[in-house]
């Protein structure tokens, strides 16, 4: 391996050779993120791959929008508004033309106008490390190394974060890696391991409730969350979190106080908007509703 290759950590061709193959089979969230720990790493150098990574990823990325925007068309016709609006948002935050995230803000602001779901949906913050499994899919095929993939999560995570990640241990990170592709029961037996080691700690006792949510076992997610918000955590994704659960446990009187706390301390909180904004439209408020979601396009 030349003197690039070590520093990068691994053969830059072979990485580049495992986001061909994703791409190959129309995995374009793996490739996107194999290819963007990829482009990060030559930041700043004139790496003979760089070009051919930068094409890959955009390649990714228009097709990642694709499948999110042709999946929120099949759950908004099946009546899944939730869940269509929430993908929708997904492609919004991958497309950078503006006439296509207008014409994909449009269908979210059609949103507002259908009726609300028969049935409650579960508010899922998707913002764990690495990209997680669709509840309802099942449990994915396990990567055969999950440390070394938990690397690759990292990379998407500022380097502070990634550091912090790292530093609570293989348990969390095998816990990590079984929830992002949907092993629940054995992720949370880790997560549980990682307490052991680190007592009340509130990023594990998030991740926990995060899978306790996914989970449908929404009482207990509360118990983890609100642990670890009053443990000093202080992260809008926790506050997403707990609203979801408090909401789905029985009590959106605290949910919709939490989420109006959170719009107040953070103005620019796009995610808050949206979830209060479906809180209000499950208890038959259309226009405010309306109004959050007008809110959050506009940030």
């Amino acid at each position: 391996m030349s003197l690039f290759g070590r520093w990068l950590g691994r053969d830059p061709a072979a990485a580049l050779e495992r986001a061909r193959g994703l791409l190959a089979k129309a995995a374009w969230g793996p490739a996107r993120v194999e290819l963007t720990e990829l482009l990060h790493r030559l930041r700043g150098r004139d790496g003979v791959y760089r070009e051919e990574v930068q094409a890959l990823l955009d390649r990714a990325t228009r097709e990642l929008a694709r499948e999110h925007e042709a999946e929120a068309d099949r759950l908004q016709e099946e009546g899944l508004f939730e869940e269509a609006r929430e993908r929708y948002a997904l492609a919004v935050e991958l497309v950078t033309d503006p006439a296509e995230q207008e014409r994909l803000r449009a269908k979210i602001r059609a949103r507002a106008e259908a009726p609300a779901p028969e049935r409650p949906a579960a508010f899922l913050e998707e913002t764990a490390v690495g990209p997680w499994a669709e509840p309802e899919a099942g449990p994915e095929e396990l990567p055969p190394d999950l440390l070394e993939y938990f690397e690759v999560l990292l990379a998407a995570m500022e380097p502070a974060e990634a550091d912090a990640c790292r530093a609570l241990g293989p348990c969390f990170a095998r816990a990590s890696v079984l929830a992002a592709h949907g092993h629940w029961e054995e992720s949370l037996a880790e997560y549980g391991a990682a307490l052991s080691e680190h007592p009340g700690h509130p990023r594990i006792r998030m991740e926990q409730g995060r899978v306790l949510l996914f989970m449908g076992r929404h009482a207990e997610a509360a118990r983890a969350l609100a642990e670890a918000r009053e443990a000093g955590l202080d992260r809008g994704e926790l506050d997403h979190l707990l609203a979801s659960a408090w909401s789905e446990a029985g009590e959106p009187e605290r949910a919709r106080a939490l989420l109006e706390e959170a719009c107040g301390r953070r103005p620019a909180d796009v995610e808050a908007r949206l979830l209060l904004g479906d809180l209000h439209l499950r208890e038959g408020r259309p226009e405010a509703a309306r109004e959050l979601y007008d809110q959050a396009l506009e940030l």
